[in-house]
């Protein structure tokens, strides 16, 4: 069942009826009801297996703290509001494969973030990052990583341990080397990497034999590896 509602002048008690039987929150009003007003039972924390909130009128300014509660999540996409951090309780939420933060204000991750071993996707594009934090790369299920339209100058030098990686997203950030462990990502696909100030590639790039898409154009590239 997909719940999309507006603005209800439900009676809580009916809100609470549909809430039980509802394994997606698909709108802003619906999502702060079921997490802020007492709705929030341990039936519906058991059941709700997806969050997706986006393109609304109102922008979500925060992550609701007790979405943390709702450990059978598998997916959130909070993409395109107003969130500013990531709550240390995003850890308990160990089987979430799934997670779009994209579009927000976000200036960094905390590292509670990488306790969620299951994610295989994770887009946090177009947010104010400057960096990642190290333990990232400890997750190893990751098949997909957006960081597009960030600030970030420098990757973890553990960054090549991301060797279930399929497809990376590094376009319009800061970005001046890759690290030696890059070449290490022996499953990447697709790599974008456009728009950096990279001068070159590290030595053993070309090992990448799973590479068929790579988009590397406005960097000052001085020289490539062998």
């Amino acid at each position: 069942m997909t719940v999309s509602v507006g603005s209800s002048t439900c009676p809580p008690e009916a809100l609470l009826g549909e809430a039980q039987s509802c394994t997606e929150l698909t709108a802003l009003d619906r999502l702060l009801q079921v997490t802020g007003c007492g709705l929030t039972t341990q039936k519906i924390k058991d059941e709700v297996t997806l969050v997706s909130v986006i393109n609304q009128s109102s922008k979500l300014a925060y992550w609701p703290p007790a979405l943390c509660e709702f450990t059978a999540l598998s997916s959130i996409n909070l993409s395109g509001n107003a969130i500013t951090f990531i709550p240390q309780s995003v850890q308990t939420l160990t089987g979430l494969k799934v997670l779009n933060l994209a579009r927000n204000n976000l200036t960094s991750v905390p590292p509670e973030l990488c306790c969620l071993s299951s994610l295989t996707e994770l887009d946090l594009s177009r947010n104010e990052l400057r960096a990642l934090h190290p333990d990232i790369c400890t997750l190893k299920q990751l098949q997909v990583l957006n960081v597009m339209g960030n600030q970030i100058s420098q990757l973890p030098e553990q960054f090549g341990d991301l060797s279930g990686l399929i497809r990376l997203g590094l376009k319009s950030n800061q970005l001046v080397e890759l690290p030696a462990s890059f070449t290490h990502l022996a499953n990447l696909v697709e790599l974008y990497i456009t728009d950096n100030q990279l001068t070159t590639l590290p030595q053993g790039f070309g090992n990448l034999k799973s590479l068929v898409k790579l988009q590397a154009s406005f960097n000052p590239f001085t020289h490539l590896p062998a």
